[in-house]
């Protein structure tokens, strides 16, 4: 196979980010709230992935692995580290099930 054979057969990550559908539940003081809206995903690229695997221990992985993969609202904004590092904990896994979801191949 060839540099052109592997390409044409997705071989590489598409770097535009994809929207996928998040839902958030949580307890709240007046009982257990949901909420559904997009995020954008970038996909993850090998590199992005031995990058955070090599990075200094002291830093939550799946923290990175947000900040470097979740953009949100129509300005596709990115969050930093530590904005990631303290989000709610029932927030953080249903991004990084939804950075899951986008990354994995499709049949």
């Amino acid at each position: 196979m060839n540099l052109s054979e592997l390409r044409e057969a997705g071989a590489f990550v598409e770097p535009e980010p994809v929207k996928v559908p998040v839902t958030w539940t949580r307890q709240t003081a007046d009982g257990e709230k949901t909420s559904k809206f997009d995020i954008w995903v970038r996909r993850r690229a090998f590199g992005l992935i031995d990058k955070i695997m090599a990075s200094d221990g002291d830093r939550s992985r799946s923290s990175q692995m947000i900040a470097h993969c979740v953009l949100l609202g129509d300005e596709r904004e990115p969050m930093t580290y530590d904005e990631a590092f303290s989000l709610n904990p029932s927030l953080a896994w249903a991004m990084v099930n939804a950075i899951n979801e986008a990354s994995a191949p499709k049949n």
